[in-house]
């Protein structure tokens, strides 16, 4: 999708979901009608089927152009008039490359092909230029209407090429519909179109899709609008570009097999895209089993990715594992520092901002019970039911958890931070753990240790024994590298009396706390 629609829809609606539908009006029409395309550009002459689209697609931005310039440009207008343009691209893409083999000979065809490649890319590279230059210095609407005249410029082009259907060689014309069963059972019979088939459905899928949706979202949100996106779409014409020159040269045995390994030099594109998620992750796994100094490096990582990608709201999320790892540490007063000051500066009322921006407030709320304040702690409690209600879901943005059930949780883990056991029974009893989405064991078992823990302060041991074992039927990883847990479990070896607490002994065998 060009760059001019792409930012065109972003101005109408500023979202993903505007741009999103604007791209799959585009895009459907291609997957749907291409097939047909090549049947129309076989059967009647390629240049005419081309000029024909062509003249389509700049009827369609020209209106697109003048009504968004009037302001008289709704959602569903830009949508219909997008799709009309992917049925022009739908003819003018199969037909096309069909024109080349039927205008050079069949032994220069690789580096026409090559040739044609390489000229594209150059002319990719001034247009997304010109294209981000125009969007950011004078709107999508001019931008647009300079759109529709290089189609016209491309229709007059073609009107000087000769008639192609007696160059494309004899064939039995048998209707279009007899024409596209024809292709589509070549398709099924030949291994390599299969391959080259399912690797592109793939490609458009997984890489070109999210590419296309995302990188115009996040080079409003987070860079210069167009000119940002215009300068990366450069780059990578440049590197499509010498791609090109390198096939003008070599002669691979296994064409296919060289042009879809050449994909992986996409992969440290895509790892950049992740790397702040992938450092987070990291910091979990190993803030769960104790290692509080590996975590804070890991999460250090993250806070640094973060601010590479210029992510503000990313960087909250770093910084909730840099507050984790730092009470592993028993490092109170850097952990509060690092999670309030966070939570004070986001500003992102998006469902992964209020998730990142709540769970600080829920951290901060139980670093403020384990210092005994039990007014900033429930202020923070507070706060974070807020971001909770705006919220409206128990959601797991950001691997967070948060939402109004979390806070319920870490209701009970301030209550047990700050010695009062019984309200924290009480508030414990209350919760139903079912709302949170699957996978969130450890959040479902931390009841149950909070649980425990309150029930440890009145030398209850009975009850301390069933909500540890209740802690292991929902979440067993707990039992082995939850610090609490193991805590319990050796005070309570301590006190043991057997006839109370026949279980514990098992219990604490199966933790490794006793051997």
């Amino acid at each position: 999708m060009p760059l001019t629609v792409a930012f065109a829809a972003l101005d109408l609606t500023g979202s993903a979901v505007g741009l999103g539908g604007v791209l799959l009006a585009n895009r459907l029409p291609v997957v749907v009608a291409t097939l047909a395309g090549g049947v129309l550009g076989d059967v009647f002459d390629r240049r005419w089927v081309m000029v024909v689209a062509d003249v389509w697609r700049m009827a369609s931005q020209a209106v697109c152009g003048t009504l968004l310039l009037a302001g008289q440009l709704p959602l569903w207008a830009l949508i219909v008039l997008q799709g009309c343009a992917g049925v022009g691209t739908a003819l003018f893409t199969p037909a096309s490359a069909g024109l080349v083999p039927a205008l050079v000979p069949e032994n220069l065809l690789r580096q026409a092909n090559a040739l044609l490649g390489l000229a594209a890319n150059v002319n990719k590279v001034a247009a997304i230029s010109v294209a981000g230059l125009l969007v950011a210095g004078l709107g999508s609407g001019w931008a647009l209407l300079v759109d529709a005249a290089t189609f016209a410029a491309s229709a007059l082009s073609l009107l000087l090429i000769g008639s192609v259907t007696a160059l494309a060689g004899k064939w039995e014309r048998r209707g279009v519909l007899a024409e596209v069963w024809g292709g589509w059972r070549h398709v099924v019979v030949t291994p390599w179109l299969r391959t080259l088939l399912g690797y592109t459905a793939l490609l458009q899928a997984l890489v070109l899709g999210p590419h296309m949706l995302l990188g115009p979202l996040l080079a409003r949100q987070l860079y210069h609008g167009a000119a940002s996106w215009a300068v990366i779409g450069a780059i990578q014409a440049l590197g499509s570009i010498a791609g090109s020159a390198l096939a003008l040269r070599l002669r691979p045995s296994r064409p296919l097999v060289a042009a879809v390994a050449a994909s992986l030099l996409m992969l440290p594109y895509l790892a950049l895209s992740v790397q702040n998620q992938v450092y987070i992750a990291a910091a979990k796994l190993v803030t769960k089993i104790g290692d509080g100094q590996l975590a804070w490096v890991a999460a250090d990582r993250a806070v640094t990715a973060a601010m590479r990608a210029e992510a503000p709201t990313l960087g909250a999320g770093a910084a909730y594992q840099v507050a984790c790892a730092f009470l592993k540490l028993d490092q109170l007063d850097r952990a509060e520092h690092v999670a309030m000051t966070t939570a004070e500066q986001l500003d992102d009322d998006g469902p992964l901002g209020v998730s990142y921006q709540g769970a600080l407030f829920l951290i901060g709320s139980v670093i403020a019970g384990r210092r005994s304040d039990h007014a900033e702690a429930t202020d923070r409690l507070r706060r974070a039911q807020y971001l909770a209600d705006a919220l409206g879901e128990d959601g797991n943005y950001g691997w967070t958890a948060f939402g109004p059930t979390n806070v319920a949780i870490h209701r009970v883990s301030a209550a047990a931070e700050l010695g009062d056991a019984k309200h924290a029974i009480t508030l414990a009893e209350g919760i139903d753990t079912q709302g949170l989405p699957e996978g969130l064991s450890s959040r479902r078992a931390q009841v149950h240790i909070d649980t425990a823990w309150a029930y440890s302060q009145h030398r209850e041991d009975a009850a301390v024994v069933v909500n540890l074992m209740e802690a292991e039927r929902v979440a067993p990883q707990a039992l082995h590298y939850n610090v609490i847990v193991r805590e319990l479990l050796r005070e309570m070896l301590k006190r043991e009396r057997r006839s109370a607490t026949p279980g514990l002994r098992p219990l604490a065998q199966r933790a490794g706390v006793l051997s």
